[in-house]
């Protein structure tokens, strides 16, 4: 959807393939240039247990490349999704329910590096962001804050959102 000069949404159409598929897509983030996408996509198919993944594509002119699928995932029923990159789009934090967790779903983190062309070993949050219920829907707030939904703390019921601030460089909370 694109706003006028009024500040009015136009009526929003479909992205176009590679992006959309015959599969289920949600979930996406830009890098701070708009220029590259990262978005949950689900595989349907009948009887299977599959788990989603985080897919990966860039900008190139009014199209999409083709996108890739990160390795993010200790196995292939293993949920990862919900992609939330910083800034610089170098860290990556998303939900999933792989084992080594807190239990239910928890935020992870994965970094790029450059010189590889690849995302490191995710690494679980901690205590810190991760309950024993369901922490997921990370987002980047405009002063490096994460925002976060749970429903394994203290709340008004249900998922919550919640606030959390970096201590310090390194992606500690």
């Amino acid at each position: 959807s694109k706003i006028d000069r009024n500040g009015n949404w136009g009526q929003p159409t479909p992205m176009s393939a590679p992006v959309n598929s015959s599969q289920n897509e949600g979930t996406m983030c830009f890098d701070s240039r708009g220029k590259t996408l990262w978005f949950t996509r689900c595989p349907s198919e009948p009887n299977m247990q599959l788990g989603c993944d985080i897919f990966m594509a860039t900008q190139k002119g009014d199209n999409w490349n083709e996108p890739k699928r990160l390795e993010l995932k200790d196995h292939d029923s293993t949920n990862v999704g919900h992609p939330c990159v910083s800034p610089d789009g170098k860290t990556l934090i998303f939900a999933s329910n792989m084992a080594g967790g807190f239990g239910g779903v928890d935020l992870w983190m994965s970094t790029y590096d450059k010189r590889s062309d690849s995302w490191s070993l995710p690494i679980n949050l901690g205590a810190e962001i991760n309950t024993a219920q369901n922490d997921m829907f990370p987002t980047w707030g405009p002063n490096g804050e994460l925002f976060y939904s749970s429903n394994g703390l203290v709340g008004m019921g249900g998922l919550d959102i919640y606030k959390a601030t970096q201590v310090g460089e390194e992606m500690k909370w």
